[in-house]
């Protein structure tokens, strides 16, 4: 009855890896079709600012090292995974009989409903790969876009704090702070209203395999052998890692959005004027951030929240285990 409820389980789960790869794709045509419309906002928004501001320092390089570093990571991952998964495949006595046992084994629910032929086996492996470079994919494609807006509301915290300590007192030097920390807070809804179905995807995703993963590390921890160990460590490690990485990224950008009122609020009376009273009730009051498909909000408290939630679906995942 167990082996049967494990076996159920683990045919869930590739089920499920292989839909959301095909929302994801989903996702990402609907995006591309409003992608020129969200890029046409943003570059009238960097235009405006890059007279004022210029280009974020330093950012082309940020961005390319990152998506090199999260890449290269998933290329390791995913090559471990095959070392893994070929170390407990039959061998054959002919180089095609030891593809065919491999393939059969690999992609068992593929073959169960259809006979073995090579060309399958081929598609069913490129559907595989593409399938974990687009779970690798959507949660850099996050990054990087959390990454861009969030070093274009650095550069407005940055000359809110030197204009607080100059004490400009020009009303209209304030307004057009104001402005330029309303154009991108309009912008930063115009992103979220794009790529919202994609957090949601991505935080969805994420969290169930690290709960998949912490429940086949209680079922059947690695032993003895190396190569076990280092794939579950360094599987498991990437995972969480790139997971909080998302998470922090994409709360940047309501962390930087809050930081104005830090300075506006220490600003002395000779300097107050109505610009930046208005400014104060912006920042407090406004709401700058990605969500979740309008579900949840991505801010740093949502880590906190996201832990507590692993902890507590885990301890039902061991409790079905000891059942």
């Amino acid at each position: 009855m167990f082996r049967r409820q494990q076996m159920e389980f683990a045919q869930f789960v590739i089920l499920l890896f292989f839909a959301v790869t095909a929302i994801t794709v989903a996702i990402f045509i609907d995006v591309a079709i409003k992608w020129p419309n969200l890029i046409k906002k943003w570059t009238e928004v960097d235009k405006a600012l890059s007279a004022s501001y210029g280009f974020p320092s330093d950012l082309h390089r940020r961005l390319k090292m990152i998506a090199f570093i999260i890449l290269v990571a998933a290329i390791a991952e995913h090559t471990l995974y095959w070392a893994f998964r070929f170390k407990y495949i039959e061998r054959g006595e002919t180089f095609s009989e030891t593809v065919q046992l491999y393939f059969e084994q690999q992609f068992d629910q593929v073959f169960s409903i259809v006979p073995y032929c090579v060309v399958v086996g081929v598609v069913a492996q490129i559907v595989n790969t593409f399938s974990t470079l687009s779970w690798n994919f959507m949660d850099l494609f996050i990054i990087i876009v959390s990454l861009a807006l969030s070093a274009r509301f650095k550069q407005v915290v940055v000359r809110i704090r030197a204009l607080t300590k100059k004490k400009e007192e020009n009303v209209d030097v304030w307004c057009r702070v104001r402005e330029d920390y309303t154009r991108l807070a309009i912008l930063c809804e115009n992103v979220d209203d794009t790529i919202s179905t994609i957090m949601l995807v991505s935080f969805g995703n994420n969290i169930f395999v690290v709960l998949v993963q912490l429940y086949y590390s209680i079922e059947r921890p690695p032993v003895n052998a190396a190569l076990d160990k280092i794939y579950y460590v360094y599987s498991f490690s990437f995972l969480v890692i790139r997971t909080i990485a998302v998470a922090l990224y994409a709360a940047t950008i309501h962390t930087e959005s809050k930081k104005p009122q830090y300075y506006l609020n220490a600003i002395s009376m000779h300097v107050y004027n109505v610009e930046i009273e208005r400014f104060i009730y912006q920042v407090r009051y406004s709401i700058i951030t990605l969500t979740g498909h309008k579900l949840f909000k991505v801010n740093t408290s949502l880590i906190l929240r996201i832990a507590g939630a692993i902890v507590s679906y885990e301890l039902v995942l061991i409790q079905f285990h000891v059942a």
